[in-house]
């Protein structure tokens, strides 16, 4: 399973008798745990290659989570099963991100009562909550601890002990990490199927120039082969999974940069969205840096 593709979902799985965890106590001195939804008590908190639709049942090792208390953050972390970590995003959504813990992978779990507990984002007032109608069945957008939609119940893995034997293969099957770059330059462009050769030769330029630019990486989000396979030649990442918008059946700009933090290494200190029929100087990493330092020394507020 290649781990970059892992998100967070509740999915249907089968239990096997792992011991319920009433007090944050005992949470501190777990090691792994599973995370039971008490609204709807057949899912369980997984991290599943998209699209989770077409294989809603996880692996049992997908629904095995590293639970650690960070003293630097004064919170507890979800790590997966592809060595990424439970996220909540500035916009409202749930992710799996890379990197060392940060604010946005930071969760308070409070227990409520009875081995229930709640998940609240570090930063925020508000909680994880089942949400059936979302494509994930999970948001942090939960508004009351009272309501049963917030509770879940932590189960402690008793069956194994380390990384390599609760995540197996799982663990194993690591991806190579895009390279370290200040920039994320994503795009989604029109499918080079689709287009004419004057079209398509324009569209190379772009890609040849993207990856010629310093001190960045390039993601081209796309499910068209050839614009894949032109990309790929200019040694640029592409990838496939992505939200789309139902109604133009195109990417969302939340799929897009969603998707480009969940691939995003420590390095990318900036991710940016570009039509794909731009070029850019060579200086484009450099002025991003330096628009967002003047930014930060500069606040309006």
């Amino acid at each position: 399973v290649p781990t970059q593709k892992a998100v967070p979902v509740a999915v249907p799985v089968k239990l096997a008798e792992p011991e319920l965890l009433t007090d944050v106590e005992q949470l501190r001195t777990t090691q792994f745990v599973m995370v039971q939804s008490v609204a709807a008590t057949e899912l369980w908190l997984s991290a599943v290659k998209l699209p989770s639709q077409k294989d809603p049942r996880s692996k049992p090792a997908e629904k095995i989570w590293g639970v650690n208390w960070n003293q630097r953050l004064g919170a507890f972390t979800l790590q997966a099963h592809s060595l990424t970590y439970l996220a909540h995003n500035h916009w409202g959504g749930i992710s799996l991100t890379n990197g060392k813990p940060t604010r946005d992978t930071a969760w308070t779990i409070t227990f409520v009562k009875d081995g229930v507990a709640v998940i609240s984002p570090r930063a925020e007032d508000a909680y994880l909550v089942y949400d059936k109608a979302h494509k994930r069945a999970l948001t942090p957008k939960g508004k009351s601890q009272s309501d049963v939609n917030t509770h879940f119940k932590f189960f402690r893995v008793t069956h194994c002990g380390t990384q390599k034997a609760c995540w197996g293969g799982l663990y194993t099957e690591k991806v190579k990490p895009p390279p370290a770059a200040l920039l994320t330059l994503c795009t989604s462009p029109k499918d080079m199927a689709a287009q004419n050769p004057k079209q398509v030769a324009n569209q190379r330029r772009v890609f040849s120039d993207w990856s010629l630019i310093p001190n960045s990486t390039t993601l081209v989000l796309t499910q068209d082969a050839m614009t894949s396979k032109h990309a790929k030649q200019f040694h640029i990442s592409v990838d496939s999974t992505y939200e789309i918008h139902q109604e133009f059946n195109l990417p969302t700009y939340r799929g897009v940069f969603d998707r480009a933090l969940e691939l995003a290494t420590p390095n990318n200190k900036f991710i940016a969205f570009s039509n794909a029929d731009i070029l850019y100087t060579s200086d484009l990493a450099n002025s991003v840096a330096a628009i967002a330092e003047f930014a930060s020394t500069h606040d309006q507020t």
